[in-house]
């Protein structure tokens, strides 16, 4: 995966859980490019694994934690695909857009409960 290796970039996306050996291994990864895009559990939603049982409405939620993104890449697919201030600030907006209609986790659970 070196100079003369594939073109491989990856966005992982995991909670921000920081105390748990996930979130070291991916920091600490050798293809890791910049430093994880943290955002607040407040400003972004998610597609919701109960997606299926749900309203086709809802099928966005507002996050419960705060989630981290990390680009992995070859040397090459850095090159070909370089991760700017730009891509993380889209993903970013991106993110915010897919709350569905629950403001907040508290509103959310009193629907599904």
């Amino acid at each position: 995966a070196g100079a003369a290796g594939p073109r491989l970039s990856f966005a992982v996306i995991v909670p921000a859980w920081k105390d748990v050996p996930m979130w070291d291994a991916l920091e600490g990864s050798k293809f890791k490019q910049g430093e994880a895009l943290v955002v607040p559990a407040a400003a972004h939603g998610f597609c919701d694994g109960a997606q299926h049982c749900r309203p086709p409405a809802e099928r966005h939620r507002v996050s419960s934690y705060d989630t981290g993104v990390f680009f992995l890449q070859t040397t090459n697919g850095a090159r070909r695909h370089p991760v700017t201030e730009e891509i993380r600030k889209e993903l970013s907006e991106a993110m915010a857009e897919a709350v569905g209609s629950a403001a907040t986790v508290e509103e959310l659970e009193k629907r599904y409960k």
